[in-house]
């Protein structure tokens, strides 16, 4: 797999980058793409499921404990070191959990309950079908970063003044315990420090566990038969996503040395809010009506 770095980067150290030996004096950064990155994916993964019989509903669930941990998807900070680059994939939770259910409301001619309804009020109760899905699922592995002047003399400038980057800080604990873990501080600031002048921070990428998805979605609609068997069907539904209105929060912000917004969110509809598979933002109702021949 492919991975990138600076190949013109001098040598960590407290020295100012202009007083540096360089590969290539001459010449500013040069990113250099190389292979020998790599990804280690291991899961378990277990999964239920009830097949239809009379008067019983279909469900199908899945739960998978996943860890992927590599180091292609990133530039390195310290491009002599790619080995501490090595953490779980972004995206990638540790645990979902997924489940499907389909029912026949069991109402009306031929059904437990209500079989001998008059028969307009089985053309009103019969032929009803209930879907439900639910997902959720753990948080991503999110990267904290600090504002500072360049402590390492790695980044390219041509004055003495150090050029202000954004790099990883010092984990000074895990940022995980003793905040409030809302929207308000959703880590813990205390757990971070700057880097003194002459090396990179000790955190290692993806060390905040960002908020999970929790969604249910739901569905029921009637079939009306318009004829006999052959004839065209009319379907009346009504649709719901996240039925529950739960909030599913976005991930924080993550510049710790900016305290007017570190560890608050300020969005919502879930981590990856732009990929809408999950739909895991405000409840939707919409009603359909199609004609099925």
């Amino acid at each position: 797999m492919w991975w990138d770095r600076d190949l013109n980067a001098p040598a960590i150290d407290n020295q100012l980058y202009i007083n540096k030996v360089r590969p290539f004096p001459k010449y500013p950064g040069i990113t250099y793409s190389d292979n020998g990155a790599s990804h280690t994916y291991q899961a378990l993964v277990l999964e239920a499921r009830r097949r239809v019989t009379k008067g019983g509903p279909m469900f199908q669930a899945g739960y998978t404990w996943a860890r992927d941990l590599g180091d292609s998807d990133t530039t390195p900070e310290d491009p002599s070191n790619r080995a501490r680059e090595r953490a779980p994939d972004t995206t990638l939770p540790n645990q979902r959990f997924s489940a499907t259910m389909f029912y026949d409301l069991p109402f009306g001619h031929g059904k437990a309950l209500f079989s001998e309804a008059p028969k307009l009020v089985n053309r009103i109760i019969n032929d009803w079908q209930l879907s439900v899905t639910s997902s959720q699922q753990t948080g991503s592995h999110l990267t904290p970063l600090i504002s500072v002047p360049d402590p390492t003399g790695t980044r390219y400038t041509t004055s003495a003044n150090r050029p202000l980057i954004s790099i990883r800080p010092d984990l000074l604990s895990d940022p995980n315990v003793g905040g409030k873990r809302d929207e308000t501080n959703w880590y813990n600031l205390a757990a971070f420090g700057a880097p003194p002048i002459g090396r990179f921070g000790t955190s290692a990428r993806g060390v905040i566990n960002g908020p999970g998805v929790n969604v249910i979605h739901a569905s029921i609609h009637k079939t009306v038969a318009l004829g006999g068997e052959r004839a065209p069907k009319l379907v009346i539904g009504l649709l719901g996503t996240n039925v529950f209105n739960h909030t599913n929060l976005g991930n924080p912000a993550l510049t710790v040395s900016t305290l007017a917004t570190a560890a608050t969110i300020s969005s919502t509809g879930g981590p990856n809010a732009s990929a809408p598979s999950d739909r895991a933002g405000a409840r939707n109702l919409w009603g359909t009506l199609r004609l099925e021949w």
